[in-house]
């Protein structure tokens, strides 16, 4: 309790256990002022020692932003300011509904093996399907589509905005259309294969005394980067003791395996020397760091001028088997973060028909993908239920009215003469 004085910003927490107090108790914070922000928090706690009938989540004037309680225990949701919560359910517990609101970025939920969303990124994102058949997606890790489930990118063509389907696994940061039945899909990160680059510098054609830190060092899928720092000399290649990287006092050296996660490092030296790392676990009695990281950084902490001298190394780090790169011509955009929609076009229903449609206000959701296009006054690009794949064509109401006579396509460009398709001519569409 603050008084009031306290401005909290809470993000991607939750409570499972037991919260009791004498007064004025909540389950995720007490009394704190009215710049404060919870988001994207929930709860299952019991709760003793509440204040009035409604601070269940929160005490005070805290915003609360896509916030949920458990049904019985909740009292929020009867709020009708910017704390209010949401209730959920012992069943939208269980059966993903609740992670799928929580969003892609931190909770994940295999369903039947987790009672509740956590934070274990090797499991599933969990994504709702509406009524309507369709949902978008947009995260970043390469996962696993599940059955019942079709995955599509977008590509326009002449006046259509065709749905390409995307065969067994979306690749990570990949915007994609799903279709399927109404319900929670769990979409499991692929799976992973380790690989391993062997560093050997007398291999690498270096001359005796060169400076390092004259470019990145590459070899396969691993990038090296030598810093001076605040080091008297920077880091160098010597032909000596069979050909070392010197890495001298206040040196350092970065590892970074393309993006992909470095689980361990097998080190080879020309002396015993023990370095220091930013993260991670190192053995000194087997030369061998391990832990999880995309960049991990090698420095020399010694006070005295001892030289960390680097004859070899294997770089191990996983990558997702399977996982094909970003497919090539996908229009789609994804949102990485909350971000306006207005101006963009957005998954939604109107008059029974779903597309992508120009919003004018709103939210786009992280972990959603949307839509841009240049098309002068086109409303929306329409799913038509053809085929297996669905097509999307574009003939949603004209907002304005072009200059007499004009001609154009639906990608927005000023055409000479009619094509194939829908054409905008007079703001009136045109089929040829």
């Amino acid at each position: 309790d603050m008084g009031g004085a306290a401005t909290l910003y809470i993000t991607n927490c939750y409570v499972t256990g037991a919260v009791k107090g004498a007064r004025e108790s909540a389950v995720i914070c007490s009394w704190s002022n009215g710049s404060s922000v919870v988001k994207n928090c929930w709860s299952i706690a019991s709760l003793e020692g509440k204040y009035g009938d409604e601070d269940s989540f929160t005490r005070g004037s805290a915003a609360c932003v896509n916030c949920y309680e458990i049904e019985g225990v909740g009292t929020q949701n009867n709020k009708t300011g910017a704390n209010r919560t949401n209730l959920f359910t012992e069943t939208q517990l269980a059966n993903g509904a609740l992670c799928a609101k929580l969003g892609t970025v931190a909770f994940r939920q295999n369903v039947g093996e987790d009672a509740y969303p956590v934070f274990d990124q090797t499991h599933a994102v969990m994504t709702e399907i509406t009524e309507a058949g369709y949902a978008t997606m947009y995260i970043p890790d390469a996962v696993v589509i599940p059955a019942g489930v079709e995955a599509f990118t977008g590509e326009f063509e002449e006046s259509w905005l065709k749905l390409n389907p995307v065969e067994g696994t979306v690749p990570a940061w990949e915007p994609v259309v799903l279709k399927g039945d109404a319900g929670y899909y769990g979409f499991k990160p692929a799976a992973t294969a380790t690989e391993d680059v062997n560093i050997v510098f007398s291999d690498l054609g270096f001359e005796n005394a060169y400076d390092l830190t004259t470019a990145t060092v590459t070899v396969e899928n691993i990038d090296l980067n030598f810093l001076q720092n605040d080091g008297s000399n920077p880091p160098a290649f010597y032909t000596s003791g069979g050909g070392t990287a010197r890495i001298y006092k206040g040196n350092s050296m970065s590892i970074y395996a393309g993006g992909a996660t470095i689980t361990k490092v097998v080190f080879t030296y020309s002396s015993d020397v023990t370095p220091t790392f930013d993260t991670g676990n190192y053995d000194a009695t087997t030369n061998t760091w391990e832990g999880e990281a995309t960049t991990l950084t090698v420095l020399n902490a010694y006070t005295t001028n001892t030289q960390i001298r680097i004859k070899s190394m294997v770089v191990y780090y996983s990558a997702a088997s399977g996982a094909a790169e970003n497919i090539e011509g996908n229009v789609l955009k994804g949102a990485a973060e909350d971000i306006e929609a207005a101006g963009k076009y957005v998954l939604a229903q109107v008059d029974e028909k779903v597309g992508f449609f120009k919003a004018t206000t709103g939210t786009i959701k992280a972990g959603k993908a949307y839509l841009e296009s240049a098309a002068y006054g086109v409303k929306g690009f329409i799913f038509a239920e053809d085929e297996a794949i669905g097509e999307a064509t574009g003939i949603a109401n004209v907002e304005k009215t072009v200059e007499n006579g004009a001609i154009y396509n639906l990608a927005g460009q000023r055409i000479s003469k009619m094509q194939k398709g829908i054409n905008i001519i007079n703001g009136k569409k045109i089929l040829k």
